[in-house]
């Protein structure tokens, strides 16, 4: 008898934004949250996300995911 385990693969995007000062990557901190919880910032203007999880949720690629942000981010 033998058991295999499926590894997942993860989906990670990293995003680099233009911002006029630091203080504003803390402020889409929320919008990048609305996509997945699994969020993480990195000083002074970069995010880097795990969207394993919201791939289904959202029914897009990592590449579509990462455009839907970058659509809402010009819109703010």
């Amino acid at each position: 008898m033998s058991t295999t385990t499926a590894q997942q693969l993860r989906h990670i995007v990293h995003l680099r934004f233009e911002l006029p000062d630091a203080a504003r990557l803390e402020d889409l901190r929320a919008l990048l949250e609305q996509v997945t919880p699994q969020v993480q910032l990195l000083e002074p203007d970069s995010a880097v996300l795990d969207v394993t999880g919201a791939l289904r949720f959202w029914n897009r690629t990592a590449a579509e995911i990462a455009r839907l942000i970058q659509l809402r981010t010009s819109a703010r």
